[in-house]
Parts: structure tokens; C-alpha cells; sequence
């Protein structure tokens, strides 16, 4: 692979915004089609963040932050900084890297630049039940859904 700082003959701010877009949307949706010298430079970055999402202190925070775009899900209405300290790295926690995977396609037909996938790993689902959201909140406790017979059900069991 090319130096790092030379890739796509392109100048610095150029390929910095490209990187730093690109990132955002593999965190936002999970997968990406782009040509395969793009996905290499893609995985370094967001495995980088991924690890450092995994240890959510203020200054990793920070970090992120000056790196990925403000980009927010219009379905959950989250930002992209929130679904990768949230949702992503808590569920690499018992992985040690390797959370990207690259699958090669077929060269593009306009200029027969080599195309891949690059894809979040599917990590383990972290599960919080209704008892641990409780005892989180000391004070609340949680309430059984009261169930009260139907006119149709009182009748059937005189």
C-alpha cells in the first residue's frame, strides 16, 4: 500500500474530508461500497476510534469529535459520536481489534478501479434489562402492568 499522507494524488484537506466523511457514514450505516485503496485507509482510521470509543473518558471524547462529521440518523435521531460510544464500541468490549472487514467486488465498469464492501463486524448485542435500568435509578422501582379481566372474560369464568 501507498505512504499514508501521498494516497490519491490528491492534497491534504482533500484527502483528510474524504477520510473523515467516509468514517461517519461507516459508523452511521454500518457498511460501505468504495474502491479498495479508499476501504484500506477507512479501516485504519475507524478502527482507531472504535478502540478508543472503548474507553469513553472525556479526552477520547474530544478526540472523536474533532475527527468524524456531525452527522445525525434521521430514523433514530442520533448523532454519529453518540451511536459509536453508545452502541458500537460496547459491543467490541471483549474484542482486541478487527472490527472492519473488506470484501473485494468487481472492478468498476467507468474506469476499472478495483471496488470493495467495508463493513462493521457484528460484535456481541449488549442486552440491559429492565432490572439493571433500575437499579441504575436507586429510587425507581419497576411497576408489573396491572391486568384487569375483559367483560368477556369476567362472563366466561362464572
Amino acid at each position: 500500500m501507498a505512504n499514508p499522507t501521498q494516497i490519491y494524488s490528491r492534497d491534504t484537506k482533500w484527502r483528510k474530508g474524504v477520510i473523515r466523511t467516509l468514517v461517519s457514514e461507516l459508523f452511521l450505516h454500518g457498511r460501505l461500497t468504495t474502491t479498495l485503496t479508499r476501504a484500506k485507509e477507512l479501516r485504519r482510521h475507524a478502527e482507531k476510534l472504535i478502540t478508543k470509543a472503548k474507553n469513553p473518558t472525556l479526552a477520547n471524547r474530544r478526540i472523536a469529535a474533532s475527527f468524524l462529521r456531525t452527522i445525525v440518523n434521521n430514523e433514530s435521531k442520533k448523532d454519529v459520536l453518540k451511536i459509536l460510544f453508545e452502541e458500537i464500541a460496547p459491543s467490541y468490549m471483549n474484542r482486541n481489534g478487527g472490527y472492519t472487514r473488506i470484501y473485494k467486488l468487481v472492478s468498476r465498469a467507468g474506469d476499472n478501479a478495483p471496488m470493495a464492501i467495508i463493513e462493521l463486524v457484528k460484535g456481541e448485542k449488549v442486552k440491559t434489562s429492565k432490572m439493571e435500568k433500575t437499579s441504575k435509578d436507586n429510587d425507581t422501582k419497576i411497576s408489573t402492568p396491572k391486568t384487569s379481566k375483559s367483560k368477556k372474560d369476567a362472563k366466561v369464568t362464572k
